[in-house]
């Protein structure tokens, strides 16, 4: 059961490390089966770089509270996207150990 706010950690920098962009995320938790795709909560976000930099910057975002039980059988799903709003590209980091993602999941004591 998730009880609470699932929170994103991420590293995002913009294409380049350019300046003085906005870059719009949505971040969905979705309850996944083998016919059907549910949302269960979507939050979007936005980083905005107001200098340039050389590196990526840690970037954390929270959904609204949650109470949800995902049935046996189904699979817990979470996707980042770009929002059509966003200045311009940008990346995201995963999968290093430099610039590590991770998503916290609260669940029901």
């Amino acid at each position: 059961m998730i009880n609470g706010r699932v929170t994103f950690f991420l590293h995002a920098a913009r294409i380049n490390f350019t300046a003085s962009r906005l870059m719009k995320l949505v971040a969905f938790v979705r309850d996944f089966d083998p016919v059907l795709l549910s949302e269960v909560t979507v939050s979007s976000f936005a980083v905005q770089w107001y200098t340039s930099t050389a590196t990526w910057l840690p970037v954390t975002v929270q959904t609204d509270e949650v109470a949800y039980t995902i049935p046996s059988g189904h699979k817990f799903k979470v996707t980042i996207v770009y929002h059509t709003d966003s200045d311009a590209n940008g990346m995201l980091a995963y999968d290093t150990t430099t610039y590590n993602a991770f998503v916290m999941v609260p669940t029901a004591p």
